[in-house]
Parts: C-alpha cells; structure tokens; sequence
C-alpha cells in the first residue's frame, strides 16, 4: 500500500472511531493544560496500554505470556504524516498450553490487536497496517516490546510553494462560548474535536499536526488588539506551546473587530485618536510578536496581512507608513482588497501584496458565478502585479453558509460547501500563486470556511489541501500579449454626472463595446458585461453592470490610467470605444507602452477611433 489514497482511508476510519468513543486520539482533550504545567504530551509512552504503567522494556514473557516476538519488518523508517505503514511480526508460542492470544501492534500513535492460536513451540506471523498522524519519531512494538521506530514527517510542499491558512483561536473563551458553551451551534457542520478551547495544549497540537497533515506550513492567525482574550490566547498559550515552531506564524490585523466598523463605516485615519491607535497597535506587535523565532518572514521580513484594506480613508498609505517607522520595523505588507482592481485600494501605494480575505460575494446567483468570479479577480491582480510590482497571495474556501449564527445577525445567499468545488477553488489559487497561496480558513466554523476535520467531511478538505496546493511545479498562466493603456486628461465623481446619488467613484469612460484591429483585421471585439476569452481588464476599472435596457457596460476609472490586456495579440494598431465620457476630456493610447494615438471624448454615446 502506499501514497495519499491509503493515508486518506486510514485517517477516515481513525475519525470515525473517535468520534465514536469520543477520543480524539490526544490525551487531554477535554480540557487540561499539561504542558503549561510542565508535561509534554509528546513524551507520553506510545508503546503503553491504556491504564498499563508497565515500563515497555519488561520482558515480553511478563507482560505477555507465554509469546515471544521472534522476527519483525517494518514497511519504512521515514513516511510523510497519515500515510500507510505495514508491519509484520513473527511470534512464537514459548509456553507449555495451546491457546488462542492477542499480538498487540502499537504504531506510533495507533494500536491494533490481532487473535492468533497456537499449540506450543509454533510460530505465525502477524500483520497490520496504520497511518500515523502525530509528526516526530514514534515507536513501533508488538506486546511492549519496541522493534523499531518510524520517523513521522509532515507532508512536503513544493519548493516554489508555501501554503498557509488563516487561523482563529477565539474558541471556548469569553465572548466565544455561544449557546452556553456549545459553540460549534453557530455553524451547520461540528467540528471532530467538538466544542474546543482554543488554549487547550491537546487541541493546540492535533491542529499542528492536522496542518502538517495537509501540507499547511504557516499560519495567519486572526488578531483583535491589544490584551483582547485573542491577543492572550495567541502570546500566552499557543505560541509558547512546545510544538508551535513546527510551523511559521503571523498576525491577520482584524480591521473590523479593532475598529468596530460594524455598520460598514470607514477607518478615517485623519481622525488623531484613530490614527494613533493604529501606531500603537503596530508597536504592540512589533514588540510582541515580530521577532518571535517562529514568526512568518518573506524577504527576511515580518509578515502583516490587514483585513478590510479599502475600508481606509484619510491617507492611509502615509499613516501606515508612519506607524511602522516609528515602530521601526520594515514588514512585509499584504492588504486585502476583497475583489476589486489593486490600484482601486489606496493602501496598496505602499503594499508588498495583494490578497482577500474571504472571496465570496453574497450574490444570488454566487453557486453559479463563484468559480468564474474567482478566476477573473485572480487573473486580473496577476496581470495588473506585472506592472504594478505587487505579490498576489490568492485565497481559497471549501464554501460559505452563516445560515446558524444567532450572536450576529446575517442574511447571506449559502455557497455551499463542497469537495469538489473547494478543489476546483485550489486549483485556481495554484494556477496564480507563483508564491505563496493561504486558505480561509483553517477553522472559521462561523461562516463554514473551515478545513479542520468535521463530522460532516471528516479530513476531506486537508487531503484536497495536500494535493492541489502543497505540489510541486508552477507555470505562468499567462500567455505572452499586449497591453493597452488608456491615459485620460481627468476623472470626475460619478455622483456630479448623476445628481441625487452618493455614488462617490471616480470615472471617466462608461465603455459599452471595444474591438481592436491590426492591418484591417478585428483581432477582438469586446462585450465588457462578461468574461472574454483572451482580453483582460488590469487597472483602472469597475465591475461591469446591466442597464435598464439589457445592455452591459462598465466605468473605467478609480484612477486616471485604465490597462487591458490582450492575451495572444502581437501588435495592434487601432483600437475603437463606443460608449461616453464622464465630462468632455481628452484621451491617449498607449500599445506596450508606445503611443497609438489621441482624441477627444464627450459626453455623447458614440464610437471613438484612436490609430
């Protein structure tokens, strides 16, 4: 047996069975702090029975009269975590009675017990076969006596590839204990480790070893102030905890949380106590957090990804900029900008990478339109981070259902969760990550984000996660092409075109069809309501819209300077616009950067010709 189809049957019956009995294969799940005391659970004897405080080095013949082991083979002395094991033993019956008897093979963390007869001086071999699932070296012993050990290694990710998982640890804590402790009621689906607290050692380390498990290397763990029950949980438990530096650790700056921009506000920087709060925040985890051995570094510096990017105002690039200087640290700064155009978020002046937190869009429609929707956001951060400079970190989710909550009030259209589309969602993020790629969530069990094993799924979503992120091998999705400019003479705001709105948006073009041409040849006739094979909006653009008569147009805007991207074109040297400007402004055009040509837009519907 061997590779991830025997580790996946394996780890699915183990589950079964804890769920079961209600173990979840750790000692101290229900609750205890041993290694805060002083006592690593790693250290527990796995060559042991249950309630035997018999040493493993007595003699078999004492412990298990009348067997003795004579031979045995182990299938491998090093396998990745949850992947199958085979060992075979021979035993021999040296006592003086026939007899039927039980050979107990004790992998790692895995017992099995097999019934065998025997008439005196005969012999048989024995044989079983298990996945382990706790990382480091294990012993491997029949009826207590050790034969071997086995070096358990977490699952390996590609070279070109670091798949990382945002993590919440606010579990079984004060505000976090919904309907009177049953937490997990808040969500459709239960979590295999029932309603955990988060702090609890046990849980902290099946949830390493669930990560390693699915090829999970870092973690992006949700940050809410300081001195917030989060902030003790993460400094004064999990982070201290003796396994933690098998993975990589960073902070998710929780934008909405840290504010309380419940009603969809904006954090005006402008104001002096908000922006000082920022700056005090950022010192906090600079001090606390940034020069941790096991804190996530990309070019050598401390990773920070903020939530809610675009909600910002009042200069915010400056003010962030600020606050990590006086901080005195240099990190590497992701923002999330949820779907729009990387230059559309003002914060993204002076960001390293781009990513989003959560991409589901609570759209009617959002079953049919995820995965499509997916691609083009992803697509066009790729395109655009060709020339912008920045990182895109994509993000995947296995579905989205806030259909249970009762501590918040939410009406949202349910993505469901589903194998089949958490693995198309990967293999998107796989296809625009040349870097590395994050999941939300490890276990966001609120809005079902979660890959943590459920009753539902079991470990469905780690293996998924193991086999389309944590890969070898990365190509660029793109094609070589062109890229088209649009210089505009001005932007103006959407709501002084239509008085009586609040829309504040700043426009130039609302563009209805675009085709392009070289020697007389249409190389592209563009419908900008949808996807179009081979033609890409990068920069400088919003999202497409339906009138009232059923036609399908866009704005170009949020900047002065609007790029398209048309895969598999050489050259072009005309280019025509049908659609009417913001105010009479003048545009240029740009192929590659050399000048097509100029002309003047009005306020009329018309086509204009540039080239």
């Amino acid at each position: 047996m061997d590779g991830r189809s025997d580790r996946n049957w394996w780890r699915r019956e183990y589950l079964a069975a804890a769920a079961l009995t209600g173990v979840s294969g750790l000692a101290g799940c229900s609750g205890t702090d041993d290694t805060a005391n002083g006592d690593d659970p790693t250290d527990a004897d796995t060559d042991r029975k249950a309630g035997d405080d018999r040493s493993p080095t007595e003699s078999t013949a004492e412990q298990y009269p009348p067997l003795a082991v004579r031979e045995s083979s182990i299938g491998s002395d090093q396998l990745a975590i949850g992947t199958a094991l085979t060992v075979t033993a021979t035993v021999e019956n040296v006592g003086d009675e026939s007899g039927a008897f039980d050979v107990e093979l004790a992998l790692v963390d895995q017992r099995e017990e097999i019934a065998v007869e025997l008439d005196p001086g005969d012999r048989t071999d024995v044989s079983a076969s298990a996945a382990p699932m706790t990382v480091g070296e294990g012993d491997i012993s029949v009826n207590g006596e050790r034969v071997g050990t086995v070096d358990v290694v977490p699952v390996a990710s590609g070279d070109d590839r670091t798949v990382g998982a945002y993590y919440f640890s606010w579990y079984g804590r004060h505000p976090h204990t919904w309907q009177g402790g049953e937490w997990s009621l808040e969500s459709p689906y239960t979590p295999t480790l029932g309603n955990y607290d988060a702090r609890d050692d046990a849980v902290i380390e099946q949830h390493i070893d669930w990560c390693h498990y699915a090829g999970v290397q870092w973690l992006n763990a949700v940050w809410t102030g300081p001195y917030s029950p989060i902030d003790k949980n993460l400094k004064n438990h999990i982070l201290p905890h003796p396994r933690a530096d098998e993975l990589e650790w960073s902070i998710f700056y929780d934008t909405l949380i840290i504010s309380g921009i419940y009603d969809g506000s904006s954090v005006d920087l402008s104001e002096e106590r908000v922006a000082n709060e920022l700056k005090e925040n950022i010192a906090y985890l600079a001090d606390e957090y940034f020069d941790r051995e096991c804190y996530k570094t990309i070019d050598g510096r401390p990773v920070l990804t903020t939530w809610l990017g675009g909600a910002y105002t009042g200069d915010p690039a400056a003010v962030f900029a600020e606050a990590f200087d006086e901080a005195g640290v240099d990190p590497y700064f992701v923002v999330g900008i949820g779907g729009r155009p990387i230059d559309a978020v003002e914060l993204t002046e002076i960001a390293d990478a781009v990513t989003v937190y959560n991409p589901y869009t609570p759209r009617e429609n959002i079953e049919e339109v995820f995965l499509d929707q997916l691609e083009s956001t992803y697509r066009s951060w790729y395109l655009a981070g060709e020339t912008t400079g920045h990182d895109v970190i994509p993000s995947v989710i296995p579905g989205f259902n806030d259909s249970e909550l009762t501590h918040v009030d939410r009406d949202n259209p349910i993505l469901e969760l589903s194998t089949e589309r958490y693995a198309n969602a990967c293999e998107v993020g796989d296809k625009y990550a040349d870097g590395p790629v994050l999941v939300t969530a490890f276990n966001e069990w609120y809005e079902s984000t979660f890959i943590e094993p459920s009753e539902e799924f079991g470990t469905s979503f780690l293996e998924i996660t193991a086999d389309t992120l944590a890969v070898e091998g990365w190509e660029s999705p793109v094609s070589e092409g062109v890229m088209v400019t649009l210089s505009f003479e001005t932007v103006v705001v959407a709501s002084e075109i239509s008085p009586g709105t609040d829309d504040d948006r700043e426009v130039t073009l609302r563009v209805y069809e675009l085709s392009v041409f070289n020697d007389g040849e249409k190389l592209r006739e563009v419908d900008v309501g949808g996807p179009e094979e081979g033609v890409d909006f990068v920069r400088g653009y919003f999202g497409a819209e339906t009138e009232s008569d059923g036609r399908t147009a866009r704005w170009l805007g949020g900047r002065p300077n609007s790029t398209l991207f048309f895969e598999g074109v050489d050259d072009i040297d005309r280019i025509e616009i049908t659609g009417w400007a913001g105010v009479e402004m003048e545009v240029s055009v740009t192929v590659d950067e050399e000048p097509l040509g100029t002309t003047r837009l009005t306020e009329q519907y018309e086509t204009y010709t540039i080239g």
